[in-house]
């Protein structure tokens, strides 16, 4: 019997080999259950201390025939549970969710890489710049009178049902504005951030008036959501009071925000979103409530204004402010933070910042009907 040990020790490991295959292929607690009750007597076996009984082996040979009949099925099994639609995060609580959520979500759930975004950012702004396709921002600066275009704008958008829906809808349709330079302290080039939104599936975006008032950048580029890199060819229109400007970029397919209907304007307490990119945190989601509606004396001219809670920093001029059904009811502009106490003209004591936009009837007065010339800033 001594003699037939070492045979018995092979099998043994083979069932141990087929049981534990058939477990990391995700065979379940039934496979688990065999690769125990197999690989305990298996060790023994290639101990030498025991001398198995007929029963034993009987045993043995039954749970090895079982393992390797779950092995030979396991190509099927697997074809059904895709075909069924199931994920392996059922595992962790969420039976109910589907496959193709957990990859819609997975650009969100994964994190952004801001530093890529923002090495991507340079390195394609700066291969337009070789190429001869930027226009430079002195050139844009000029013609920043032109006060009013025609665009063909979205009618509505589509039904959203939650805050998470919105981000996933309007992410797709922010952008970010980058001003491309070169400092003097090094022979890199920099790039200044901004946000922006698009207006027109052709290449109209919407931004501040100040992101491209500013002649000592070398140019403006504009990247999608999906990293894709255009240089701004022209200022389609611009208002300094309201900081407002129209870009045009060459590209197609973009999907545009619908604007919302400004009469009546959204009511004060009306929950809003933004979507922006606060000191290059790109693609930031925060929410709050409009405040209050006011007027202000901007440079320029006197204009009308909206303050929201949903917070914003630098690096978020130009960002829709959104409301629950992902349309357009205002555009970010400024800060201005209030503090209870100057001493020798430090501020301190921080007590409230107001967050200022621009009306989204701001922004449709600059928009003119099919058919109408053009206009310029007197």
């Amino acid at each position: 019997m001594a003699a037939s040990t070492p045979n018995l020790a092979v099998r043994g490991n083979f069932a141990v080999r087929a049981a534990a295959a058939v477990q990391r292929r995700g065979g379940g607690c039934f496979s688990g259950l065999i690769l125990r009750r197999v690989s305990e007597p298996s060790r023994i076996l290639k101990a030498g201390i025991h001398n198995p009984k007929p029963g034993d082996l009987f045993m043995r040979w039954t749970l090895a025939a079982i393992a390797g009949v779950l092995l030979l099925l396991q190509p099927a099994y697997f074809f059904f549970w895709k075909q069924c639609g199931y994920s392996a995060c059922d595992q962790a609580g969420l039976a109910a969710s589907r496959c193709q959520d957990a990859d819609h979500d997975r650009g969100e759930t994964l994190g952004i890489e801001d530093r890529v975004l923002k090495s991507t950012l340079i390195r394609q702004g700066v291969s337009l710049i070789e190429g001869g396709r930027a226009v430079d921002a002195a050139v844009l600066v000029k013609q920043l009178d032109a006060a009013t275009c025609q665009l063909d704008l979205p009618r509505n958008g589509p039904s959203i049902s939650d805050s998470a829906e919105l981000f996933r809808f309007a992410k797709e349709s922010v952008v970010v504005v980058g001003g491309l330079y070169k400092c003097n302290k090094c022979v890199r080039w920099h790039v200044n951030i901004a946000s922006g939104f698009v207006l027109s599936s052709d290449g109209a975006i919407a931004t501040n008036y100040h992101v491209v008032d500013s002649p000592t950048e070398r140019t403006l580029v504009v990247m999608t959501a999906d990293s894709r890199v255009y240089p701004v060819q022209r200022v389609l229109a611009a208002s300094r009071p309201n900081d407002l400007a129209i870009l045009q970029v060459e590209a197609e397919g973009l999907r545009p925000l619908p604007l919302a209907d400004s009469t009546p304007p959204a009511p004060v307490g009306s929950a809003v979103s933004v979507i922006s990119h606060p000191d290059g945190r790109f693609f930031c989601y925060t929410a709050g409530v409009i405040s209050r509606y006011m007027k202000i004396q901007a440079t320029g001219g006197q204009a009308d204004a909206v303050a929201i809670t949903a917070e914003y920093a630098r690096g978020s001029s130009g960002a829709p402010v959104l409301n629950g059904q992902g349309q357009v009811v205002a555009v970010v502009s400024s800060t201005e933070s209030i503090y209870y106490t100057q001493d020798s003209g430090q501020q301190r004591n921080l007590q409230m910042v107001f967050r200022t936009c621009v009306p989204v009837a701001s922004l449709q007065s600059m928009v003119r009907p099919a058919g109408q010339i053009a206009s310029r800033t007197p």
